[in-house]
This record gives structure tokens, sequence and C-alpha cells, in this order.
């Protein structure tokens, strides 16, 4: 496998990592069709391990010049902000890998390695953008975790200052969920220190103590507008085996920018699930916040061994006073057998066994300007009979002011069982969601089209290359445009390290017209 490079973009206040791969795509066998089974047994189910990704290669993808939003380069995406040879993002659910908080500064971060081992040296890059120089801050990309970190985020302050997040520690028992804060004053420095929770350890594996069963992945939200900040964590625990079920939990920080300036919560259960998923949402003018994940759907029941990866609903509960209900919940619906009050949540699909869709692990989430949660996620087509892992898919949209759900995309075409899809992957995934200008944006990857739905692949592991897409609505997320390809840069057949994929897009929550 040729070991190259992979580059990171900034286009507008989307940032994206452009890879040329051919992954390893981590499932054992197709998943049983429908009609051999009512629901699926987890320790029987394909999974997917988390090895990461194969290693990728650069080169300029040729943008459209009837992209959306007003064309992109023939040469290029943007302006490169970073490279790194680990060319993955996430398992699930994007979260946020770009912010401005509305400074004269732009924040991206991305996990970074920039030697040919797999893992080795592997951590968390950042680059910031200063919209007053119209240039980068440095000259270097800064690499804020030490080694073994990876899995990131970024949040911002509204002194310009960076907060990326990820996941770090030397070995099996010191990783820890960290935010990292700037000694910046005035703008960003690049000089990061961590600060992290210490009540650490997930309750599916060994009821809240360890080793070995961390809650890592954290995505985080910064809420401004009370008597102080607040920073909210969202993780899902590690360790057991591939397939295991993994309890999220819920922290909440309450201090001022800087690490050891503020005081952490207790991990508070949120419920138990199969996926890596669950994301926030905070308003920017009040004290509403919102967590969004996926469990597994009513109809499989409370046993672990009827749930699998491909069953889920979507659930999210929601606080008005920035969080602090959060942590004195009562006893929600959690969904095994441990003994811990958890956040009480809605379901908003409610699936049922013979549904055409089921939500798989990716989501978005935002809290709009006139105060409305909005929530778009993944599903696989349940009764895809033509493609491997059921890789059929779409992408759903539902809030509090259009509480219908609404299609965003489907990517429904017939693959033939030909090419190969990465790994936590769907052919429309990853998706981003924003707001601007009165619109909400959907940015997403899409593997192939309705013309040529196993066309662009490597000639190698045939593994699909993705292109960037994004769907506009006008009127709250009721109907959405046809979606535009931002990209537009096919490499069919292409030989290892050669591929033009794009894929693991970001958008920062709220654009701007200044």
């Amino acid at each position: 496998m040729t070991r190259k490079l992979a580059a990171v973009f900034l286009l507008s206040f989307i940032l994206v990592a452009f890879v040329a791969t051919s992954l390893s795509f981590g499932a054992s066998e197709p998943i049983h069709r429908f009609a051999d089974r009512a629901s699926f047994p987890a320790r029987f189910a394909p999974v997917y391990t988390f090895s990461g990704a194969e290693q990728a290669a650069f080169a300029a993808p040729r943008g459209s010049q009837s992209s959306a939003l007003g064309g992109v380069s023939a040469n290029a995406v943007g302006l490169q902000v970073g490279s790194t040879m680990y060319d993955y993002q996430h398992n699930c659910s994007m979260g946020h890998q770009v912010e401005h908080r509305g400074t004269d500064y732009v924040h991206f971060d991305w996990m970074d390695q920039q030697g040919s081992v797999l893992g080795a040296g592997r951590g968390g890059g950042t680059q910031s953008y200063s919209l007053i120089d119209c240039d980068l801050v440095y000259a270097n990309a800064k690499i804020f975790t030490a080694d073994y970190g990876g899995y990131v985020n970024m949040e911002a302050d509204q002194n310009g200052c960076a907060i990326p997040t990820a996941h770090e520690g030397a070995d099996a028992d010191s990783q820890r969920p960290r935010a990292y804060f700037d000694f910046c004053v005035g703008g960003p420095l690049g000089t990061f220190q961590s600060d992290y929770p210490t009540d650490v350890y997930g309750w599916y594996q060994n009821n809240g103590v360890g080793p070995g069963n961390q809650n890592l992945w954290p995505i985080i939200e910064w809420h401004l507008g009370g008597a102080s900040p607040v920073l909210h964590m969202v993780t899902a625990e590690s360790g057991g085996d591939a397939g295991d079920p993994q309890t999220i939990s819920y922290y909440r920080r309450v201090g001022a920018y800087g690490a050891g300036s503020g005081t952490w919560s207790s991990q508070k259960l949120i419920d138990t699930g199969m996926v890596i998923s669950p994301i926030l949402a905070t308003s920017p003018a009040t004290g509403k916040v919102a967590i969004v994940w996926n469990r597994p759907a009513d109809y499989v029941g409370t046993n672990p061994d009827n749930w699998s990866q491909y069953e889920n609903d979507v659930w999210y509960a929601l606080s008005s006073d920035y969080g602090a209900s959060f942590l004195s919940a009562g006893t929600g619906s959690i969904h095994h057998l441990v003994v811990t009050d958890a956040i009480p949540g809605d379901n908003i699909t409610k699936y049922a066994a013979v549904s055409d869709w089921k939500a798989y692990c990716d989501m978005a989430a935002l809290i709009s300007s006139d105060e409305n949660l909005h929530v778009v996620w993944g599903c696989r087509k349940w009764t895809d009979t033509t493609s491997l892992f059921r890789r059929q898919s779409a992408i759903f949209h539902w809030s509090e002011d259009v509480p219908a759900i609404r299609t965003v995309v489907k990517a429904e075409w017939d693959t033939g069982g030909t090419c190969a899809m990465y790994a936590w992957g769907s052919d429309a995934a990853k998706m981003s969601l924003a707001q601007c200008d009165g619109k909400l944006y959907v940015l997403y990857t899409q593997f192939g089209n309705a013309d040529q739905p196993c066309y662009d692949y490597s000639s190698n592991k045939k593994v699909m290359n993705g292109e960037l897409y994004m769907s506009v609505s006008n009127n709250n997320g009721l109907n959405w445009d046809t979606p535009q390809n931002l990209t537009n840069s096919p490499s069919p057949l292409c030989a290892d390290g050669e591929c033009e994929s794009d894929y693991w897009a970001s958008m920062a929550r709220y654009g701007r017209v200044d």
C-alpha cells in the first residue's frame, strides 16, 4: 500500500479532508437480508474495528465551474490549511472541526500524523485563519496533543481563541477526553494545555470503574451567555469486544477560558447504544442546549444480544438552563440494567421492524437563530438487497418547528455489490448542518450517483471515491433543493495513492456575511 499525504482545505467556512485512498471496509460478511431475520443479534453482526484508514496521497481536485455557492476553482477546492498521513477523521458523527464565533479568526483542526507508521505520532493538528490579514496565522500547523491523540472537534471563544478537543493518552489506561485551551491574548498563539474530567470510565463494561473502558470520542460545545461559560461534552465508552454495546455520557464544565479555570461535573449517563454518534447543539442567544444520540430501535428490546449497529432510532434531550438540568435529571430510558439515573429523552423516529429505513450512525444538529432544534441523520435502507452491507442510504431532517421527518437526499442506487465502501460509511454520509442568511445548509459526502453508481473507485481495493454535496432549505427544512456537487473530482480506476476522494467535511455552525 502506498502511503502518501492527505490535505486539509478551507473552502469558505467548510473544512474538508481530501484523501486519495483505498480503505479497508472492515466487516467480515454482508448482513443477512431482511427476509432472513427480524432482528440481528449484535454478537453475530458484521462490526467495524477502529484501525483507522489506509494512508493517502494528495493531488489537487478539479472543481466544477457550476458548483453551488458561486463556483469552485478549477485547480483546487480552497486554501490548504494542513496535511496528514492519517486519512481518517471520525467513525460516525462529525461534530464541528471549524469554528469562528463571529471573531476575526477561523479555527480548524484535524487528526494529524506526519510519519508513515500507522498510529505512531498521531495527534490533533490545528491552524487558524485571520479574516483581517486574509492569511493563515501559523507558518506551520500546530500539534495540540501528545502521541495517540485524535478524533478531534473545534470550538472558539468570543476572545478569538480556539478550543480544540480530542482524546489522547500514552497507553490504554491514560486515554482521556480533553478540551485544550490556548495561552492566547487577543489572538491565537498555538500553545495549548489540556483540561479534562476525572470521572472517565464507562458503565457498560465495568460499572463506572476502569481500566480500559474510558469515555472517549469527545464532542464539545462552548456555551456563552450565562453567569460563566459552560463547556458541554458528550462521549462514548471504549473497551470490550468489537460489537459490544457502549454507554454514552455527558459532562459539564463551568468556568472561564483556560486550562484549570473551570470545574467539571461527574459524568451523567445518557444511554447505551451500539455506535459512536452522540452530538450537541447550543443556542447562541439563550441557555438552550440539546443532546442528540442513537440508541437501538425500541422494537429490538432491551437484550443486547438482539442489538446491531444498523437498527437505531434518533433521540434527543433538551435543557434550557445551560445544561444544569441534565445533571439533575431523573431516570431516563437507559437501554440496559445499569443501576443509575440517565437523562430522559424523546424518540424522533420510532422505527418499526418493517420500516424501509433505519438510523445508522451519522448525525448533525443545530439550534437555529429562531431557537428551534434541527437534527439531520443518516439511514441505511433496510430493504436494500443489491449492495454489500446495505450501503444504500438517505439523510433526513426533523426540527421542533417542522416536526415531520423530511427527506434531504436519498442515495438508493443499485451498486451490484461490485464496489466497496469505507468503514462506517454509506452512499450519503458524514453530514454537517449550518445556518446562514436565513437558510439551512446540509453538507455531506456522496459515493456514486444514480447514473454511475459504481464507476469512481480504486482499481485495487475497489473502494469508492467520495464527492462533497450540499443541499439548501429556505423554509426551515420543510423542503430541500437538489444537492449540488461541490468538488466534482472523479478519478475512476485510480491506482492506490492516486485517488481523488473528498471526505469528512465540516462546516461552522453559522455563516457570516461580513
